[in-house]
């Protein structure tokens, strides 16, 4: 498949549970199981990913070394260790899964991480007092004050408000006026967009979806959304 060729939807389900597997230790068997192909199509897949991204079974095994050395996994980020009794146990099967849970932790706690700065980020937007310059930052104290971040134009902190978290995704409830939606839209993007840099990983690329509907059945995207409202 050529590179510049379109990513449908059962593409990225398929990379998504590929890329989780290997982290996370499954085989060449549980993947096929997962994929519903045969065991040497998810041989080829788990070849061909380990090509792309050479890195990737570099990572998974330094996880493992250093967990197994601190009998725990830290996430280095937010300076937390999580203890993993496994590693100290007789059991092979449970020092096996240590292993798993280091490589899931560190993944996991990482986006964990990335989510929750980006509401503390949301939060600080919609805290802020209204400036001329329409930005904020945390006033001088003699500690290192949290980065500005502009609120783009037309935004208004009164029509918007962050309702849930559901795993790696925001729920907002906006007005329904399409400025409105479209400023809040374009806050959000930055709010999580830049959690990343924010948090010290300079050079990850964590693109934002936008979708907007009354409802979960009826989402679309927030172009769709525009193009429709200015039809």
């Amino acid at each position: 498949v050529a590179a510049s060729a379109p990513v449908t939807p059962a593409d990225r389900a398929k990379a998504k549970t590929t890329v989780y597997g290997l982290l996370y230790g499954q085989g060449e068997a549980g993947l096929a199981h997962k994929l519903g192909v045969s065991r040497e199509e998810a041989g080829d897949i788990t070849r061909a990913l380990y090509a792309a991204f050479p890195s990737l079974r570099r990572f998974v095994r330094e996880t493992r070394e250093e967990a197994r050395r601190a009998r725990g996994a830290f996430l280095p980020l937010a300076a937390r260790l999580r203890p993993l009794p496994g590693f100290g146990s007789a059991d092979a099967s449970a020092r096996a899964e240590a292993e798993r849970r280091a490589v899931n932790t560190l993944v996991q706690g990482t986006a964990a991480d990335l989510m929750k700065l980006a509401m503390e980020r949301w939060c600080r937007v919609v805290s802020a007092e209204e400036k001329e310059e329409r930005c904020f930052s945390e006033p001088s104290s003699g500690k290192k004050s949290e980065p500005s971040l502009a609120a783009p134009p037309g935004f208004d902190a009164s029509r918007a408000s962050l309702v849930a978290q559901i795993h790696d995704e925001l729920m907002f409830e906006v007005d329904d006026d399409v400025t409105c939606v479209e400023a809040t839209a374009e806050c959000v993007r930055r709010c999580m967009e830049g959690a990343a840099e924010e948090l010290g990983l300079v050079g990850l690329w964590t693109p934002t979806k936008v979708t907007v509907g009354k409802n979960w059945g009826a989402l679309v995207s927030i172009d769709a959304f525009v193009a429709e409202k200015y039809r």
